[in-house]
């Protein structure tokens, strides 16, 4: 082989590498972004969620009370659980007040997990939904 030819399979060398390079090197920040563009719905996310689809979500917890608007009231922070109080604006869904239990984590939107209903001035428990924690209590206090 004369020189010139081992000089330009050099150069091709060089140019497959360094396009191998460039090829892994989008691959891995492509795959960042996607896992970066993943929602986190943390306490904060969750708050900001619930506070924007409050009739939404009433309407998914209360199928049959379509009409009924949502009021939240506020929230409270457990180590596992946001409970979300809700009010709705009628007296025919059965309970003057609710707090709703989300977790959040990396999915597109947080996961309800429990229902309490306010009777008596006690919250208790109503329901529980998939992925729901192990030891709600079954009386907030």
């Amino acid at each position: 082989m004369d020189t010139s030819t081992l000089a330009i399979v050099a150069l091709a060398v060089v140019v497959i590498v360094v396009l191998m390079a460039r090829r892994r090197s989008r691959s891995t920040v492509g795959g960042a972004q996607a896992q970066a563009s993943t929602p986190y719905f943390g306490p904060a996310e969750i708050e900001a969620y619930v506070r924007e689809h409050a009739n939404e979500i009433g309407r998914e917890m209360f199928p049959d009370n379509a009409e009924v608007k949502w009021t939240v009231r506020g929230f409270t922070h457990g180590s596992k659980v946001v409970l979300a109080e809700f009010e709705p604006d009628s007296e025919e869904v059965g309970y003057p007040s609710f707090k709703f239990g989300f977790i959040g984590g990396n999915s597109k939107t947080p996961n309800h997990v429990a229902t309490y209903c306010l009777e008596e001035g006690v919250y208790t428990l109503l329901s529980t939904g998939r992925g729901a924690p192990s030891g709600l209590p079954r009386v907030l206090e």
